[in-house]
């Protein structure tokens, strides 16, 4: 079995894409007004606006903005520099939450929160080779 994307249902498609846009420096596909798509390396991320998505499952299925307990996180070559970077970004959407930290299991971090108010980590493998 492969993970092959995520799926994220909002009511805030467009603030997402902008979101996720500055953050993977790339434009997503968009396949209608409501589904948007980023291809990374390995999987897909993808939107779908809750009413599209209501289209096709039981309406009420899901409702956008609700979860605050996931994460999706991201792998970075060089997290200060990510993390300045996306500083640039901070007025609109005040996305940062906290700069980079090391953690005692060889990572380093810093964590965001998008628009609808999930939580994004995005971490720099250290081990041997960082520090």
């Amino acid at each position: 079995m492969t993970l092959a994307s995520t799926v994220l249902l909002t009511d805030q498609i467009q603030r997402l894409a902008d979101f996720y846009a500055a953050l993977l420096q790339k434009a997503p596909t968009w396949y209608r007004d409501d589904y948007a798509a980023f291809d990374t390396p390995g999987s897909t991320l993808a939107l779908f606006t809750v009413a599209g998505h209501d289209e096709y499952i039981r309406q009420g299925a899901a409702v956008g903005g609700e979860n605050r307990s996931m994460k999706i996180e991201f792998e970075v070559s060089d997290i200060r520099t990510t993390y300045e970077r996306l500083r640039e970004h901070e007025e609109p959407y005040d996305w940062v939450r906290s700069p980079p930290a090391d953690m005692p299991w060889d990572t380093r971090i810093v964590v965001l929160r998008y628009p609808d108010d999930h939580l994004v980590e995005l971490y720099e493998p250290l081990g041997d080779q960082g520090q």
